[in-house]
């Protein structure tokens, strides 16, 4: 499934990062090599759902829109002004007297189709009024002439229908004639494509193909069913108020190692629990069930997001915020490794602080087999020589490591807000080996900001290799990343959010420059949620989960 958010051309982005348009991901002859350098083949996916519920009504359906404009809705309106407001000079081409014409019969069309729906209704309501007072009518005469009354509105009725039809069948003919004429012509210049379609020059004259990711003839194109949303429960299921996907395994298709089938969930107890696919038990569609395992807290009062991330031979590890109570109650960052059984039982292996300063919105992206980077808003760091003097870390970046069965952090921090005061969401990805993308809403200026980390694979220490730049402007009440599959010659950052709709960015990477660059935005639901979350399941591909007033739903969507 790919190509959806590919399509027309679109205007330049409106970033700060030049544009140096490289070819296209997923371009025929692209090399692709998976997330940590292995390769990603993809024949079996479980995605963990994790949701809380909501004691309220049930929402109405949701009827969402793929779109593939590269410029959100407030470029679009800057755009549509400025459009509105220019006079163009010189004669009209043919392509656009075709738009014109079918665009003028479209409305004729639905003009002399509502007037039909509007004239039906008027004259049924006079046939039933008639119909009334010819049941009360007692005068024979009188009851003649309302009968004829009633003849004479249908007979009205049957010819302004009439009419009607006529200029609809008329309109319909017109239109099929001109999609026809302007299937193949003699160039592009005079060929008039529809939504999703680029014209293209062949043997055979020009004519209207469907954008990469859209089906149709040329003219009507539009998104696969797969990749429009869908409920995720069914149509009574539970309400969802905090949704989470995470990938959990791509075995074969007939056993799942024990490594690769368990997860991990937390509550605001913070509370860890793990399941595993069940095994077939002659039941039609248990073996897709999932069982889970014995209950483990391992803190209390909880009220911070956790990051959670997988390890090999079964290990997990949980980043929270904890308290420390005694005279005063201490708040510091701290983490958990745990070991997952065979048969789902936890084993807390130990507890390890990678920060004394308090901390929230903790995420966290793996960047080796067993190294990652987590990214925080912590408290001011102060300075142990000068307690005057202190540094903020809004925006905290911290580089991690599992050791046999130790998690050890580096003690220098990387700050990239040290003179901000409000830096909210954020998310992590690895665009490229040893370079994260550190992404966040900066609630002080109101924007979304970009920044590039590089990763010593010696020392581990990390440098910031692009300050971070603003690729938005305005609010969104989440901002998160995906590591996607990438190679030496096709690196990129996404990052999603949500604007006046659901939205991703997806900028270019090019490590000879250390820069950013190509930035756009892509539109994948024009409704908003209440709670979003993607996954790569690689070969470009995103699953998100999300919830529209409380009602969970699944999409898919692809990079081209």
């Amino acid at each position: 499934l790919k190509g959806v958010l590919s399509g027309a051309q679109a205007p330049p982005p409106r970033h700060p990062f030049p544009s140096s348009r490289g070819p296209p991901v997923g371009a025929p002859g692209a090399r692709r090599s998976g997330l940590l350098g292995n390769a990603v083949h993809i024949s079996s996916l479980l995605a963990a759902l994790l949701f809380a519920a909501q004691h309220q009504p049930s929402g109405a359906t949701l009827k969402a829109k793929l779109v593939s404009d590269a410029v959100l809705a407030a470029d679009k309106q800057r755009d549509a002004s400025t459009r509105a407001n220019a006079v163009k000079v010189g004669e009209a081409t043919v392509a656009e007297n075709m738009d014109f014409l079918t665009k003028t019969l479209s409305r004729f069309q639905s003009f002399a189709t509502n007037a039909q729906l509007s004239v039906q209704t008027r004259h049924r309501k006079e046939e039933q009024r008639l119909q009334e007072v010819i049941a009360q009518a007692s005068d024979a005469n009188v009851k003649t002439a309302l009968e004829q009354s009633v003849k004479s509105n249908k007979d009205a009725l049957d010819e302004t229908q009439g009419i009607y039809t006529n200029i609809v069948t008329f309109s319909n003919d017109m239109l099929s004639m001109l999609k026809k004429t302007s299937q193949s012509g003699s160039s592009c210049d005079q060929l008039s494509c529809g939504e999703h379609a680029s014209c293209a020059d062949t043997l055979k004259g020009a004519s209207c193909v469907c954008d990469e990711g859209y089906i149709g003839l040329g003219q009507e194109c539009r998104a696969p069913k797969e990749f429009t949303p869908h409920l995720l429960l069914g149509e009574n299921a539970a309400r969802a108020a905090d949704i989470h996907v995470g990938f959990l395994s791509s075995g074969g298709r007939n056993g799942w190692a024990p490594h690769c089938h368990r997860l991990a969930r937390w509550a605001e107890n913070g509370r860890l629990q793990a399941a595993r696919r069940r095994l077939a038990s002659g039941i039609r569609g248990a073996e897709m069930a999932l069982s889970w395992g014995t209950t483990v807290d391992f803190c209390g009062d909880q009220a911070h997001k956790m990051s959670i991330q997988p390890f090999e031979q079964n290990r997990i590890m949980v980043l929270y915020s904890d308290k420390a109570r005694g005279v005063t109650t201490e708040s510091f960052g701290n983490s958990l490794l745990a070991d997952i059984g065979n048969l789902g039982n936890v084993s807390l292996l130990g507890n390890f602080r990678f920060t004394d300063n308090a901390v929230a919105r903790l995420e966290a992206t793996k960047v080796g087999k067993n190294s990652f980077v987590l990214a925080a808003r912590a408290s001011p760091a102060v300075d142990d020589l000068n307690p005057q003097s202190s540094v903020k870390q809004e925006a905290m970046a911290m580089y991690g490591e599992l050791v046999g069965e130790d998690l050890v952090f580096d003690p220098n921090p990387v700050n990239l807000e040290t003179a901000a005061g409000q830096v909210w969401a954020r998310g992590l990805s690895l665009i490229a080996p040893n370079t994260v993308a550190y992404a966040y809403q900066d609630g002080s200026k109101m924007q979304l900001k970009l920044a590039v980390l590089d990763i010593d694979p010696q020392t581990h220490r990390m440098k910031v290799v692009q300050n971070p730049a603003a690729i938005r402007e305005g609010f969104s009440p989440y901002v998160s990343m995906l590591s996607m599959p990438y190679s030496e010659s096709d690196a990129y950052a996404l990052t999603y959010y949500q604007g006046d709709k659901e939205a991703v960015s997806i900028c270019a990477w090019k490590s000879a420059r250390q820069r950013l660059e190509n930035c756009e935005d892509f539109p994948w639901l024009s409704q908003k949620t209440s709670s979003v979350s993607g996954v790569s399941i690689g070969e470009g591909r995103v699953l998100m989960t999300f919830a529209v007033s409380g009602t969970p739903y699944y999409s898919v969507f692809g990079l081209s």
